[in-house]
């Protein structure tokens, strides 16, 4: 739909260019050579256009401004009065990834690279890493708590047989996360036999883990609203590193234990 828009919009400015260089009698007359029934059509042209000159340049302009204010009219259209329609479709990996990236959210920053001058690492150059994505899940963490964010998963099935969930994916309810959160390291990673929230400590509970976490877009685009096209263009030009986070799923291996 993007493509298609931006084609008629460069359409719609190239006829404006013309009809500003060479006039609007002599841009129709130059349609009309494009034309493969030329001569007909300028036989017309003077008897029509001396009566419908006005209607190019209006018919013109009128385009490039629908087609200049429709992305914001179907973004209106798109949200619903209230909360967005809720309907599971965006991971909890991608989400994190989204808000540290895609959207305009303001999170916390990695301090400078520094020497370590104390414990083993005496004398190495040290940086910090996963700031942003910390912060960005205890963002999503606390819409969770809320109740602005909804989320669903696969809960984990109380078994002698480790990391077993039901097929079924439910809602989460709010009163879930009075005693459960997030958890810090499974939830940037794809996770179906893992459980992505973990017992806070010192809480109890008699609910179980859930796995395959997976949020509502629209909801989640409504709370952190995505970078604008010209600022996603110009880091796309100055060739800017999306920001990941280091642990990775094959070194967190089973220490993790059974969260």
């Amino acid at each position: 739909m993007r493509k298609i828009l931006s084609g008629l919009f460069a359409f719609c400015g190239a006829g404006l260019a013309l009809l500003m260089q060479v006039g609007p009698h002599d841009a129709a007359t130059n349609f009309c050579n494009w034309m493969p029934f030329w001569q007909p059509c300028q036989q017309s042209l003077s008897n029509w256009f001396d009566r419908w000159a006005w209607t190019f340049p209006t018919t013109l302009l009128g385009a490039a401004l629908i087609l200049c204010l429709s992305p914001f009219a179907i973004r209106v259209l798109r949200r619903p009065g209230g909360r967005p329609r809720s309907r599971p479709d965006w991971p909890i990996f991608h989400v994190i990834d989204y808000v540290v990236n895609d959207s305009k959210a303001t999170l916390k920053q990695p301090r400078k690279p520094w020497i370590e001058e104390y414990g083993p690492f005496k004398g190495r150059r040290m940086i910090e890493g996963g700031v942003e994505h910390m912060d960005a899940l205890n963002n999503v963490n606390t819409m969770l708590v809320d109740g602005r964010l909804q989320i669903w998963g696969h809960r984990e099935i109380p078994s002698h047989i480790a990391f077993q969930f039901e097929n079924l994916l439910r809602e989460i309810p709010k009163s879930y996360w009075e005693h459960w959160t997030l958890h810090p390291l499974m939830c940037f990673h794809e996770s179906k036999t893992r459980s992505q929230t973990v017992l806070i400590p010192g809480h109890l509970s008699t609910e179980s883990g859930y796995s395959g976490l997976m949020l509502c877009r629209q909801q989640v685009q409504f709370l952190w609203t995505r970078k604008s096209a010209w600022r996603r263009l110009t880091e796309r030009l100055r060739r800017k590193q999306r920001i990941t986070y280091w642990p990775k799923l094959e070194t967190i291996g089973d220490s993790v234990g059974r969260f």
